[in-house]
């Protein structure tokens, strides 16, 4: 008889695993696609901004920089994303309209059992690369305050555990593995798993994988740079796009980021500037604040990006928050993809997957 659905269901992981034997050159595409590809181009990312993070000393160039890499942490999310799915499952698509020709398994089955078997592999790839950038970029920093009320934040590596309890808890942590890092790397993988499961969508009438990519490429750049607030900041928004802002992912992901690299960070109170022609450091006192010393701290900078009549900055930038509406998403379009994938196609579209 029919195999029941628990059968299907296993064989199809079995199969979607199968294609990742380091064996074979197919099966080496797909590891490099699905695990490698991420991490690779996060590692480009590092090698140009690392000298930029290495310096002992900062300056107010640093805002600029830390936004130009919240940008393309979440494009490179995005695109490696489409680049791995589309390559991958292509020749499963096609595939699985032969056999469900057949009646061998609905297209539920069929999406159920690739996100089951390629969640994993998402996971691990956007942990390295996130890893790569978050731990290869940022110190985790101890921040205590001064008898004249100005900060200094060093690393947590240069404290013993005696000296941190000797503190008494008077000072606060910066860029630490929880939650900062927990957040980065959900933000990533949100942003990863929505690109799949929007490039899914696309590939389910496209047959040309060259084409489905340039569609799904073509739609991420439009909510990247809407709702990042990274090309543009949401205070010069007009008001029916900043009102649109909210229905793309890359509005909260983005929060996220901005709020992990910016908000009330101590190590960004007071930055100063340098003449790179002179080589000289200028500091930037309460009343040079203007061209040249333009944010006074990273929640200044928020300020500038975020600030829209009736919307509090902290309720915008609540990070859990944003992470729950982030990761539903890619949830949303998956009950989406497995609705498209129950409703009958036109017969000129199946036409294009029979061989």
């Amino acid at each position: 008889g029919r195999p029941g659905f628990f059968t299907v269901f296993i064989n199809l992981i079995g199969r979607f695993w199968s294609q990742h034997s380091p064996l074979r050159w197919e099966g080496f595409q797909f590891i490099f696609l699905n695990i490698l590809l991420l991490p690779l181009f996060y590692l480009i990312l590092w090698v140009f901004y690392y000298p930029g993070h290495s310096t002992e000393k900062m300056y107010q160039r640093i805002f600029v920089t830390k936004n130009g890499l919240i940008f393309n942490s979440l494009a490179g999310a995005y695109f490696m994303a489409i680049i791995s799915t589309v390559y991958s499952f292509a020749s499963f698509r096609t595939r699985y309209y032969q056999e469900a020709r057949e009646g061998i398994y609905s297209g539920p089955s069929f999406l159920l059992s690739y996100l089951t078997a390629s969640l994993p592999l998402s996971a691990l790839s956007t942990c390295v690369a996130s890893i790569l950038l978050f731990r290869g970029l940022k110190t985790e920093l101890v921040c205590t305050e001064n008898d004249n009320g100005s900060n200094t934040c060093v690393p947590l590596s240069t404290y013993t555990y005696s000296e941190l309890l000797g503190l008494a808890g008077n000072y606060t942590t910066e860029y630490s593995w929880y939650p900062d890092f927990l957040l980065y790397w959900l933000a990533l993988w949100g942003c990863y798993l929505l690109a799949q499961q929007q490039t899914v969508s696309i590939i389910l009438v496209v047959k040309s994988s060259y084409t489905a990519s340039i569609v799904s490429v073509a739609l991420t750049s439009i909510y990247l740079s809407l709702g990042s607030c990274t090309v543009r900041s949401h205070t010069g928004l007009p008001e029916l796009m900043y009102h649109m802002s909210y229905i793309f992912q890359s509005r909260y992901s983005g929060a996220i980021l901005n709020w992990l690299e910016y908000y009330e960070r101590q190590s960004l109170i007071g930055l100063g500037w340098r003449n790179e022609t002179t080589q000289q450091d200028y500091p930037c006192l309460e009343d040079s604040y203007g061209f040249v010393c333009r944010y006074i701290n990273g929640t200044h900078y928020l300020v500038e990006k975020y600030s829209y009549p009736g919307v509090q900055l902290e309720k915008i930038l609540e990070p859990w928050t944003n992470t729950a509406i982030n990761l539903a998403f890619p949830a949303l379009l998956v009950i989406i993809n497995m609705v498209l994938y129950l409703v009958p196609l036109p017969a000129f579209i199946k036409a294009k997957f029979r061989e």
